[in-house]
């Protein structure tokens, strides 16, 4: 909190993120939807276009609304439920970045790909400043075109989700103007409406839960009945976070190839959807729908070009596939194992500076067959 004001601090922030049953339809934040982020970032964006058509002189002097967009990437630590059969917290973010997932009592969760179109969407939510809320941004319908797995040898195993998102809505810090007695509209102080959008989710005085449904001036209209006091104050809602799980240290798991472990520096797994974002639908105020493209599975590992691996160099010229199992943590219900049975090394060369030589081994994830769904595998447990 600053002296004279609160400002927003990233570090008492709190993400939300719930699986939608219908894509960009918003499911309001739950405490057992709540995680913890290492970094996110929400881009909305509505395009401008100047107008153009003959005039007398040469600027600019108005412009025409255009379509409204969001992008978004969150990170966050590889953080395990601790129980074999129980979901982790960033559950939604996987379910959505793999497609589907089954739960094996007393064993393990395991997510596994789908070409199916719907893969999935989460509702995100982040709220400022927990307990003291002055600003929340809530993103329905955000696919996941990218996610990335990342280890090294000096930081905690991390997971990246990235795309876009099918709506937009925030909300900022304000006051009723005015008392109201059961009606679905109330009044802000002057200007304050500016800082709500429809979308938002909100707090006014006692009444949680409220999602805007429009916003006029100072006029916030909602889809209930609220009993408000003036001067009540308003504010975006989060609930009661519940998060369960420590991260993964990056002294626990194991990297082996056709079942050797590798001594390794570093390793990324890169899922790719090539999502094609639907942005010249005519009477759509926003991006409407993603339309999934060719999946890409990339992997890249470094490795020291000590004498046992000097023969991967030319071991990649031969194009075989191999199989890959990066295992992050080592007790019952703290790990992630992610099998990639099918992976095909790419030939490049390797750096070697004056004091050690290093290469980077990177490739591409298969399927068996045709429709084989088993390029990647990922395992809690």
């Amino acid at each position: 909190m600053g002296l004279i004001l609160p400002h927003v601090l990233g570090r008492h922030s709190v993400g939300y993120a719930e699986l939608e049953s219908a894509a960009g339809t918003f499911i309001p934040p739950t405490g057992a939807g709540a995680f913890k982020f290492l970094e996110s970032t929400v881009t909305p964006k509505t395009a401008r276009e100047p107008r153009r058509d003959v005039m007398s002189g040469r600027g600019e002097y108005e412009a025409i609304t255009g379509k409204g967009e969001a992008a978004y990437q969150v990170s966050m630590h590889s953080i395990p439920s601790g129980v074999v059969d129980t979901l982790p917290d960033a559950h939604p973010w996987l379910r959505s970045a793999m497609g589907t997932h089954v739960v094996n009592a007393s064993t393990s969760v395991v997510y596994s790909l789908t070409d199916v179109q719907a893969l999935g969407s989460v509702s995100f939510s982040r709220v400022f400043n927990q307990g003291n809320q002055i600003f929340g941004e809530f993103v329905p319908g955000c696919t996941i075109n990218q996610w990335m797995v990342e280890i090294g040898g000096s930081a905690p195993p991390k997971w990246t989700f990235s795309g876009e998102s099918l709506g937009y809505g925030a909300a900022g810090y304000g006051t009723v103007n005015g008392a109201v007695s059961a009606q679905n509209n109330f009044d802000v102080q002057a200007n304050e409406g500016d800082g709500f959008s429809a979308g938002a989710y909100i707090q006014a005085g006692s009444t949680t839960g409220i999602l805007i449904s429009s916003v006029s001036n100072d006029t916030i209209t909602g889809p209930g009945s609220y009993t408000l006091a003036d001067n009540d104050v308003v504010r975006p809602y989060g609930p009661t976070p519940v998060t369960a799980g420590s991260p993964i240290s990056h002294t626990l798991g194991s990297l082996t190839v056709d079942g050797i472990t590798w001594a390794i520096k570093s390793a990324k797994i890169t899922v790719t959807h090539n999502l094609a974002y639907v942005k010249d639908e005519a009477f759509a105020a926003f991006t409407s729908d993603a339309i999934t493209g060719y999946r890409d599975i990339t992997f890249e590992v470094v490795v020291r070009m000590r004498r046992d691996m000097v023969v991967e160099m030319q071991r990649r010229a031969l194009f075989a596939q191999r199989a890959i199992v990066l295992t992050t943590g080592s007790v019952a219900g703290s790990r992630f194992i992610y099998s990639m049975p099918q992976v095909e090394f790419e030939r490049d060369g390797a750096s070697t500076p004056v004091d050690e030589g290093e290469m980077t081994i990177a490739g591409r994830a298969q399927d068996s067959a045709e429709g084989a769904l088993d390029a990647l595998t990922v395992t809690h447990n």
